[in-house]
């Protein structure tokens, strides 16, 4: 394993390796332009040293392989998600598909900002047309108290599915940066399916960049929701008051 990174710095799961940025120092030493040192290609892009410690901005090179499809809950939580992947060496894409968000005018809202994340960050967005909350429904009834598997389940099938017809590498989701959800359970289940489909999961552990994310947004005047998505979510916030 590589020396000269700090002990943490460079994640390892399912044999695909990414890197912690909290723990990285940014010192450059594992790229330079002709030649990759990360021995197990977890940095694609970097910075290469200089005199004195000074660095400067390398040319982005991506692999055909690291192609990662990521599905986008909404644009606040896909700002910092697209930019760490792509540190990480992929080429993004995303997938909108949240047939769990109620009512209609809000997964229009939400939809609507992501449209306009896309083009301002360039990010290709392939949008699952309609509104699919009656196959939302179809998998919750009945599971209220354990609605949350079934609804990853339900979007990151449509994920795995849409990579593998388009030749995706790996997918992963913006949910990994919100510190509402259950990320053992998203894990769990990225897996599973990444197992059944042969495609990679990608996990990263995100939700200190939470704050990050939505204040690289806040410039845009998006529209920001007050919930979670669905109508439990929504029911749940007035109830406990």
């Amino acid at each position: 394993m590589n020396r000269i990174c700090p002990e943490g710095a460079i994640i390892e799961r399912n044999e695909v390796y990414s890197i912690d940025p909290d723990k990285c120092t940014d010192c450059g030493i594992c790229y330079d332009e002709e030649e990759y040192f990360c021995p197990v290609r977890a940095i694609i892009k970097a910075k290469t040293p200089s005199s004195r410690g000074r660095r400067k901005d390398s040319k982005r090179k991506i692999s055909n392989k690291n192609k990662v499809l990521i599905h986008v809950c909404c644009a606040h939580c896909a700002a910092y998600t697209v930019e760490y992947w792509r540190q990480q060496g992929y080429e993004t894409s995303a997938l909108w598909y949240n047939p769990n968000i109620h009512p209609y005018a809000e997964h229009q809202h939400r939809l609507e900002a992501m449209k306009s994340l896309a083009q301002e960050v360039k990010l290709p967005l392939t949008i699952v047309e309609g509104y699919d909350i009656v196959s939302y429904f179809r998998q919750v009834v009945g599971h209220e108290s354990e609605r949350c598997q079934y609804c990853f389940r339900l979007r990151l099938s449509k994920a795995v599915e849409t990579a593998g017809e388009r030749g995706f590498s790996a997918f992963t989701t913006t949910l990994l940066i919100s510190p509402r959800q259950k990320h053992d359970l998203i894990r769990e289940i990225g897996n599973d399916l990444a197992r059944e489909k042969g495609i990679d999961f990608l996990y990263a552990d995100l939700r200190k960049r939470y704050s990050d994310s939505r204040h690289m947004t806040k410039p845009l005047n998006l529209y920001r929701q007050q919930y979670c998505g669905c109508v439990y979510s929504d029911w749940e916030r007035y109830a406990n008051q």
